[in-house]
């Protein structure tokens, strides 16, 4: 698993129909689960994907509760994928096709 920063930015993906997009922030990692922090909510059961530090999290919401204005979300990984940025030129390679940038809702910046 890679090493990550309390605090440091992600991209997290409610994989719903439309797929809803918002940056985040981790907060806390073990084997099986993430914990972030996120400006909305996420329902539990949903499927996600979260991105940071070159890696992509696939899992299901466990707990979101709200936390000092934003959300906690707890979630259960199903699936792990590291070195997104080898798998994104193998894909380019083979599909001809670069990928495709998604809309990000921002997440308010810390004050320390």
């Amino acid at each position: 698993m890679p090493e990550l920063e309390k605090n440091s930015p992600l991209t997290f993906t409610i994989l719903s129909e439309p797929e809803i997009v918002m940056s985040g922030r981790f907060l806390d990692l073990s084997e099986k689960r993430i914990v972030i922090s996120t400006p909305e909510p996420a329902g539990v059961g949903q499927p996600v994907q979260i991105e940071a530090s070159n890696t992509l999290w696939l899992g299901e919401v466990r707990d979101c509760q709200p936390a000092l204005g934003e959300f906690e979300v707890r979630v259960d990984i199903t699936h792990v994928l590291q070195d997104l940025a080898e798998l994104a030129r193998l894909s380019e390679r083979f599909t001809g096709r670069p990928g495709t940038d998604r809309p990000v809702i921002p997440i308010p910046a810390l004050s320390n």
